[in-house]
């Protein structure tokens, strides 16, 4: 016997998390596998909100140092490298720990596991806790980011 849904999103990044929550505004009975090691996918984690954090960091500086230019007296004093990069580790734990909530929040179904497709149409998910579940999905989308 398995569980049957309408709509089975594989990846709980910002792809997946976003179809999904559109998926079961319009009724759908949808569920979200997510087996990696981290919840957030690759922007949260990895790519985006880190980059941009960074960058942040460097425009405030380049503004500090461009002050004069406006009117405004401030002294650029230098960088420390270790309170940027525990900035950035601390917004990406928020960012990360707000899509783990959104996710777990109930409006779909969400399952912490390894999916793999027996045939078209079922999954098979090593959920991390070690049970099994077989899935029937009537449509599938494939949010796994880059692997």
């Amino acid at each position: 016997m398995s569980d049957v849904y309408d709509f089975v999103v594989l990846g709980g990044g910002s792809a997946g998390y976003a179809a999904a929550a559109t998926a079961a505004r319009l009724g759908l009975r949808t569920l979200v596998v997510e087996g990696g090691a981290e919840v957030g996918g690759l922007c949260i984690l990895r790519g985006c909100m880190p980059s941009k954090a960074l960058l942040e960091s460097a425009h405030r500086a380049e503004a500090i140092r461009r002050a004069s230019e406006f009117g405004l007296r401030a002294d650029y004093q230098g960088a420390d490298g270790g309170k940027i990069i525990e900035r950035k580790r601390l917004l990406i734990s928020d960012f990360a720990q707000y899509r783990r909530s959104q996710l777990e929040a109930g409006a779909f179904d969400y399952i912490r596991g390894m999916a793999r497709f027996v045939d078209a149409h079922h999954l098979e998910v090593l959920q991390n806790d070690g049970a099994s579940r077989r899935i029937h999905g009537r449509s599938f989308l494939i949010a796994t980011g880059s692997r």
